[in-house]
């Protein structure tokens, strides 16, 4: 990216912006198919996903890139970790480069280190990929479709949000009987909103050398505004995700036709089929049609055992990866009668023994988000069931949390959410 100068936030809807809404499916499909059945099936013993926070590494007020590489990355170099999932922001606010989005410009340690890599001409993406390709790891820019943070994190929300009221679920302070006080969700019903999604990837993918896209629809799993209201989402709705799916589709398939070899597409969603259609994503047309590549679940709840998704997975022919997160494993009861404080340590047992599990399940690998120490002996262990064979583990695996227990209840999110709770072997 050699002498690019620091971009400004573009958040100004009248810019010309790139769109991929209306490519057509071709024989491009077809061939991109064929080469990504072969890459799509990569050993990747340990997935990482980065949140991207280590933009705000430093030292004494000083940064650079090696300090924010040796802050998560650099140290994984040996380990398990075979490939990185790397979220630079929330929707339309990034850490990257980019003259369609703007940067987190009330974040004072992040825009430090934005100028510092954009005089290097460089950013984040980009220092984050040559790093991948010296370990020999695969690297995807991790897109979170509507992180809800921003609504009580003013920092976090996107002029883009604050210019366009209209594409959110509701107006701050609105009374919604789901997903409570998250106004400031997206609603993918407007056409704009999947446009810019579209446009977003576009971005990214024809301008940075990267093996592929993760859409994160579990932070957070809310697409339409009726879901925060508990009425029904339609399978019109449905099919606007679909579309939009579709449109990304095209966008890494045109690119990988151009690169000479593939751009692959992961997506991580809820572990059940009807709770997915239940939000808008109708997740068996979009396997049917080879529209995704990698298939991921386990994030704040869990609803159905590993080997349900594993059977999925071999179903379609693409690999699944067993989701672990701090919160939901560590704090999750694993009987009626215990539940962990959230201010209690992470259990490294409990860690191993979900992992150990999820491979007798029969998923493809392990894919670890919110651990953020690059010393941390799990990225040594979870990909390895001979290791894990030999190390103290709890083996119990976390689903669901008590009603009311915010995020880690799936009635928190949807409408008798907690029905979809499966754990039998049909």
């Amino acid at each position: 990216m050699g002498g690019m100068a620091l971009l400004k936030s573009c958040t100004d809807l009248e810019l010309p912006v790139p769109s991929a809404a209306k490519l057509p499916v071709s024989s491009l499909f077809e061939e991109q198919l064929s080469a990504r059945k072969v890459v799509r099936r990569r050993t990747r013993r340990i997935i990482y996903n980065n949140d991207g926070s280590d933009v705000e590494a430093n030292m004494d007020g000083v940064t650079s890139p090696e300090i924010f590489l040796n802050a998560r990355t650099s140290w994984l170099e040996h380990s398990q970790v075979d490939t990185i999932f790397y979220a630079t922001g929330v929707f339309n606010m990034y850490s990257h480069n980019s003259s369609l989005t703007e940067q987190p410009i009330n974040n004072e340690a992040a825009m430090n280190a934005i100028r510092v890599f954009s005089d290097m001409d460089t950013d984040t993406l980009e220092l984050m990929i040559n790093c991948c390709r010296q370990q020999n790891k695969e690297i995807f820019w991790s897109m979170r479709m509507n992180d809800l943070r921003d609504a009580t994190r003013p920092e976090m929300l996107s002029q883009f949000k604050k210019n366009n009221p209209g594409f959110l679920v509701a107006t701050q302070g609105a009374s919604m009987p789901y997903i409570q006080n998250k106004w400031s969700g997206l609603n993918y019903g407007v056409d704009v909103v999947r446009e810019r999604a579209v446009s977003i990837v576009q971005d990214v993918i024809t301008r940075y050398d990267l093996d592929g896209i993760e859409l994160d629809f579990l932070r957070h799993p809310a697409l339409f505004k009726a879901q925060f209201y508990g009425e029904q989402v339609t399978q019109q709705d449905c099919d606007k995700i679909t579309q939009m799916i579709l449109d990304i589709r095209n966008v890494c398939d045109i690119e990988g036709h151009k690169r000479g070899r593939p751009v692959l597409i992961a997506i991580k969603v809820p572990d059940s089929i009807p709770f997915n259609l239940a939000i808008g994503i109708d997740l068996e047309r979009w396997l049917n049609e080879s529209l995704v590549d990698l298939l991921i679940t386990g994030d704040y709840f869990k609803l159905g055992r590993w080997e349900h998704w594993s059977a999925l997975g071999r179903k379609y022919n693409l690999p699944v990866y067993a989701g672990m997160n701090d919160r939901r494993i560590t704090f999750i009861p694993s009987t009626d009668d215990e539940y962990e404080k959230e201010n209690e340590p992470t259990q490294i047992e409990r860690w191993r023994g979900e992992a150990f599990m999820a491979w007798n399940g029969a998923v493809n690998g392990i894919y670890v988000c919110n651990r953020t120490d690059p010393h941390d002996s799990l990225f040594w262990e979870l990909g390895d069931t001979r290791i894990l064979t030999n190390l103290l583990k709890i083996r119990i695996v976390s689903y669901i949390g008590k009603e009311g227990s915010g995020y880690l209840d799936p009635g928190y999110w949807l409408a008798n959410g907690r029905n979809y709770l499966n754990k039998k072997i049909s």
